[in-house]
């Protein structure tokens, strides 16, 4: 596999392996792809859960949030970003937000 034992081989199976080693990576390029895509679902589903709850606690507590908030702290806590970067929040909300989604994410 490391090309130390070709010295003896013919042209015809230097071809053959050739074509066997580039099925073989063929193969796990596309293995790679469909992990790629899997984990893309699975965080896809854990950001709408997670924006769920947002609004939900949003909701619960008497406190409304604009959407644009709430989204930046989720992907904030996807991207694993401390809330205190988003200055755009007042520190409070920013507090719950992070203090409930760490909450969520230590649980699972």
């Amino acid at each position: 596999m490391m090309g130390q034992q070709l010295h003896g081989l013919s042209f015809n199976d230097l071809r053959h392996l050739e074509r066997q080693l580039s099925n073989g990576l063929h193969s796990v390029e596309d293995k790679k792809k469909q992990k790629i895509i899997e984990e893309n679902e699975r965080l896809r589903k854990q950001v709408e859960e997670l924006q769920r709850t947002v609004k939900t606690a949003n909701y619960d507590g008497g406190e409304k949030e604009e959407e644009s908030d709430s989204d930046i702290s989720v992907t904030s806590l996807q991207l694993g970003l401390s809330c205190d970067g988003n200055k755009k929040r007042k520190a409070s909300k920013s507090e719950s937000v992070c203090n409930d989604s760490r909450s969520q994410m230590g649980s699972e």
